[in-house]
């Protein structure tokens, strides 16, 4: 199996996300976000030139805001070496590594996840470091909705299922705009195209719409400690959760 996983480690090309933002605009008639008074009763036609300014290039701004307020050791999972692909990019055996094909007596499966075909599957030891909203419009064009729901896991705590064949894997390089395992980069699943991961440096973020959870009931682990981005929200949000127009990281 693993000769299989390393002789087809330069797999995986599927089409990249697509750039539609007429939903986007449209959903602008109907945005009044008290607590981002900028954006309030707004004409269309200034939303729409702040819209085009957000979609400008740039790295995608979720993915540099993985970690939590201050330090958070990482949990024994078994991870003896360094933390895979840390200074970017991608190195070489990388599928073979945390968050992928590896296995340790000391990773304990609490969580896992699956894509909506169900060919790829992943698992992770313990609770989520935090969870988030993101607003940014990045986020809203790259899962074709609203916002983005995120838990952060630290990358040594996440691995792929061993029932998942990793030539099911998807890559593709928010900073590049092109497939390929390049850290930063969203992991999916190249048959259903489920969104199922966006790996950093250091950290993880998974989606929990994708974990099977006990009995269908998200865990307390799991709530959001925060929106960020709320400036370029086009919902608005009353769940007592901080939010802030800009940059917010709980």
């Amino acid at each position: 199996m693993l000769q299989r996983i390393i002789s087809r480690s330069s797999f995986l090309t599927t089409t990249s996300p697509s750039r539609l933002l007429s939903p986007v605009r449209a959903t602008a008639r109907l945005l009044t976000t008290p607590t981002c008074p900028r954006y309030a009763a707004q004409p269309i036609q200034q939303y729409q030139q702040q819209q085009e300014q957000h979609s400008q290039p740039r790295p995608h701004s979720c993915q540099g805001d993985m970690g939590s307020k201050g330090h958070v050791e990482p949990p024994k999972t078994g991870w003896k070496g360094a933390i895979p692909s840390q200074k970017g990019g991608s190195e070489e055996g990388y599928i073979l590594k945390p968050p992928y094909y590896w296995h340790s007596d000391d990773f304990e499966a609490k969580y896992k996840s699956s894509c909506w075909c169900g060919r790829v599957k992943f698992e992770f030891h313990g609770d989520p470091i935090t969870a988030k909203h993101c607003h940014c419009n990045q986020c809203q064009v790259l899962h074709g909705a609203p916002f983005q729901y995120a838990a952060v896991f630290h990358k040594t705590s996440v691995r792929l299922s061993h029932q998942t064949d990793p030539t099911n894997l998807n890559f593709f390089s928010t900073h590049r705009k092109e497939d390929g395992h390049d850290v930063p980069c969203k992991i999916a699943c190249s048959h259903c195209h489920s969104p199922l991961l966006d790996e950093g440096r250091n950290m993880v973020m998974a989606y929990p719409s994708t974990f099977n959870f006990k009995d269908g009931q998200i865990p307390a682990s799991f709530a959001s400690k925060g929106h960020i981005f709320y400036s370029e929200a086009i919902v608005e949000f009353d769940d007592g959760v901080p939010s802030k127009c800009g940059r917010k990281t709980a």
